[in-house]
C-alpha cells in the first residue's frame, strides 16, 4: 500500500510517501522513505480502518518538532 501524506501534514513541508500495510485487525507497519522512519503500532479496535492512517499523520506531524 502506498499512502502519500501532503506538504501541510508532513514534516518539513514537503510530500513524503508510506508504503507498508495496515491489517485487518487495527495493525499496521509502513515505511517513509524520505525520512527513513519506520511507523508500526497496534490498536484495540478492528473497526475503523482510517485509524492507523490518521494516527500515522499525527505522528509524523509529531516528528516535525
Amino acid at each position: 500500500m502506498f499512502f502519500r501524506v501532503g506538504r501541510l501534514a508532513a514534516p518539513g513541508d514537503r510530500p513524503v510517501t508510506l508504503v507498508g500495510h495496515s491489517g485487518a485487525t487495527g495493525t499496521w507497519l509502513f515505511h517513509c522513505p524520505e525520512l527513513d522512519l519506520h511507523l508500526a503500532g497496534t490498536v484495540d479496535q478492528t473497526k475503523g480502518q482510517a485509524v492507523p492512517c490518521r494516527f500515522m499523520v499525527r505522528c509524523l506531524g509529531a516528528w516535525r518538532t
